[in-house]
């Protein structure tokens, strides 16, 4: 085994080149992109356990200040757990780039224990090996996702669960229990694409073939240890992930886009287009929709494993059988809720009309949990394990027809070239350096407790940037992005983005603050500093941002060609604790006319309050109806706190209503009749059934 691990390692040394001579200095992927996300998660796992003794779903030092809980970060704790000795003698960097490495030669083994078990043929199960470790659709999550390369653990699932079948006993049901638990625990889309598809499609033909064999009482009392030790190694961490689940709290890790994401059926027999050879000559054939290292839809077979497949397919059909109907069961499930060929999703002619022609994994949709995948595509680590062990009976049977051992190694290394020069994305693989600016290091070693705002600290990729710096300097930052952006935190990352932005002195429809009154506040919130990243804001921007800080009274103490960094002071809170209100969503541009500031409104407009105190707050604004006269409905945290018949443009008043300071509240406009758009208004409204002015909340 020793001899077939140095040969995975070797493989992999040569498809991530030159990844292995950069483990110090640079990240394995592509740069500045979500493998910085992931190393992030690494530091984080170890920060939060060992130094601050908290669980790292507690974002303690994301989304300052609001300090969200992300169920994402702990029912997923497997790679940072394997981590997290090397992040403490090493560091994330380091730590990143050895589970980056392990990924392949690990899954490569691991499907040739499996492979081996079931055609008894050592070369021929090399190749399984090889296709299972550098499947294109795994080279394309090696460039930023860290637990979606992490496969390895899957084929031993397998494994430990034909053992059990062939003889059962309590060891082995201890095995399979805590690889089942192992497995679920790398990360939950790898639970609903691998351990449930696999699982199903081996017991209904175990059940089809083997009735007597998976209903004996012994499988099925040790099926049930493994189950029951499985539930109990994992029900701390996903006990309470399902709990909140069924009480509709975890709606924001719903994401749409599935159709969008599937696999085109042309794209299983396509190479990547960003191939280094076979790349222009697809492009310039122009072939349709072809895989790129940025497309999650690189789904691409290869042509010799596919061949390999068929051949060994035509074998033991009892014992082959099942992974041919789990090969083509999952690629059609991989293929998301669309029949897509060319680009385009196929319809058929139905009783004079056009029928998009739907799939099976339309249904998957509708199952709990799976709203949360948007990514049908992803399930080709199935297909792939499928076709790995089909290869390696076609290999077997190839290997057959050889009497030479000279003949066969030749034919195994020919098949090992031939597939890895099919799968290549791009190589010469790439890695990210991001020189660390001396700024980081030196508030690395200041121990209070202040948060640091990074300009710009939303959206990609300074969120990557930004995280990626505070593995050096350790301070919260008020910005990031893990998986998903947490319930409750966009108000207050869009509060941020108006206090700091150079144009939130201009008008709008509620009231700006001072330069002083901003400075206050980044205090009040303890924000120690405003870094601009001078190369992520255009040269028209660089300036105005520099001018408004000068003149917002914070001072200047760092800069070099990357950042200028920028200290908070203590300015006094003056006017700062007053209501803090922030235009959210469905809103039309703002409009001036005679120096007052207007916005036109969609049927429901949302602005949101920071509450410096707990207490009876008035909202007052100025409105106005787009035709003869609407109904508007005001809701506070979606409770009714008033309704109005609006004509002309008057002045109204809603409350007293009770707030709490502790969290951000909603106040939203809501047009009772509805409102079309673009609305048939007056051109002194501008669009929008309603116009909404100068919106103040006072406390009473």
């Amino acid at each position: 085994m020793v001899g077939i691990a140095m040969s995975y390692a070797l493989l992999t040394a040569l498809v991530t080149y030159p990844a292995i001579l950069q483990m110090t200095s640079a990240l394995a992927g592509l740069h500045n992109e979500d493998a910085h996300q992931h190393m992030w998660l690494l530091w984080w796992t170890k920060k939060a356990l060992l130094d601050l003794q908290i669980n790292p779903a507690r974002l303690t030092h994301l989304y300052h200040p609001s300090q969200p809980y992300h169920p994402m970060l702990i029912v997923n704790p497997f790679v940072q757990l394997v981590a997290l000795p090397l992040v403490l003698i090493a560091g994330p960097v380091v730590a990143y780039n050895v589970e980056f490495l392990l990924s392949f030669i690990l899954a490569g083994v691991a499907a040739y224990l499996l492979c081996y078990h079931l055609t008894r043929n050592g070369l021929a199960s090399f190749v399984g090996g090889v296709i299972y470790a550098f499947f294109p659709n795994k080279l394309l999550h090696s460039l930023g996702h860290l637990p979606q390369m992490t496969l390895y653990l899957f084929p031993i699932y397998v494994l430990c669960l034909f053992l059990l079948l062939e003889k059962p006993n309590m060891r082995r049901a201890i095995s399979l229990g805590l690889v089942s638990a192992l497995c679920i625990t790398v990360h939950i889309i790898h639970t609903a694409y691998f351990l449930v598809p696999f699982t199903l499609v081996f017991v209904l033909w175990q059940l089809f073939t083997d009735r007597r064999g998976i209903l004996a009482p012994a499988f099925l009392k040790n099926v049930a240890l493994a189950l029951l030790l499985a539930m109990v190694l994992t029900a701390p961490i996903l006990g309470p992930l399902v709990i909140d689940k069924l009480s509709g709290e975890l709606t924001y890790l719903e994401a749409g886009g599935s159709e969008a994401y599937s696999a085109d059926l042309l794209n299983f027999f396509t190479p990547s287009s960003d191939h280094p050879l076979l790349g222009p000559l697809l492009r310039g054939l122009s072939v349709p929709v072809p895989g790129h290292k940025d497309d999650e839809t690189v789904v691409y077979l290869g042509l010799v494993a596919l061949f390999l497949s068929v051949v060994g397919a035509l074998g033991d059909r009892r014992r082959r059988g099942m992974w041919v109907a789990l090969a083509i069961s999952t690629a059609i499930l991989a293929m998301g809720p669309l029949l897509n060929f060319g680009g385009r999703a196929i319809a058929m002619p139905v009783a004079g009309r056009q029928w998009i022609v739907r799939l099976p994994y339309a249904l998957v949709l509708r199952l709990p949990f799976y709203e949360w995948g948007r990514i049908p595509a992803r399930l080709l680590e199935t297909v792939m394990l499928a076709v790995a062990v089909l290869a390696s009976y076609g290999t077997a049977s190839l290997l057959g027809r050889l009497s030479s051992l000279t003949a066969k190694a030749v034919l195994v290394g020919g098949l090992t070239g031939c597939i890895l020069f099919e799968y290549v994305i791009v190589w010469p693989f790439p890695t990210s350096q991001m020189p660390i600016p001396d700024f980081y290091r030196q508030v690395a070693a200041d121990s209070r407790g202040y948060a640091i705002l990074d300009i710009p600290f939303r959206g990609w990729p300074a969120s990557n940037t930004n995280m990626f710096y505070q593995t050096v300097h350790g301070h919260p930052i008020v910005g990031g992005f893990m998986y998903r952006v947490p319930e409750g935190v966009r108000p207050m990352m869009s509060f941020f983005g108006k206090l700091v932005s150079p144009s939130a002195e201009t008008n709008d429809i509620v009231n700006p603050l001072s330069g002083r009154d901003r400075v206050a506040i980044l205090h009040h919130y303890e924000i120690g500093y405003v870094v601009l990243h001078k190369r992520a804001l255009t040269s028209e921007e660089l300036p105005l941002w520099l001018d408004f800080l000068e003149s917002s009274q914070a001072e200047r103490s760092y800069e070099d060609d990357q950042i200028a960094a920028f200290r908070v002071a203590d300015v006094g809170e003056a006017d700062s604790l007053k209501p803090l209100l922030v235009v959210g969503e469905n809103w039309h541009d703002v409009q001036i006319s005679a120096g007052a500031a207007s916005r036109g409104m969609a049927s429901d407009g949302i602005i949101y309050a920071g509450i410096p105190r707990d207490g009876e707050y008035q909202l007052k604004f100025v409105a106005a109806s787009s035709d003869s006269g609407r109904r508007l409905r005001l809701f506070v945290n979606e409770q009714a706190v008033g309704e109005f018949y609006v004509e002309r443009t008057a002045d109204y008043t809603v409350g007293p209503f009770r707030l709490e300071g502790e969290n951000w509240s909603t106040i939203r406009f809501h047009a009772v009749e509805g409102c079309e758009e673009p609305a048939e208004a007056s051109p002194s409204l501008q669009e929008g059934c309603f116009v909404i002015e100068n919106v103040r909340l006072e406390p009473v």
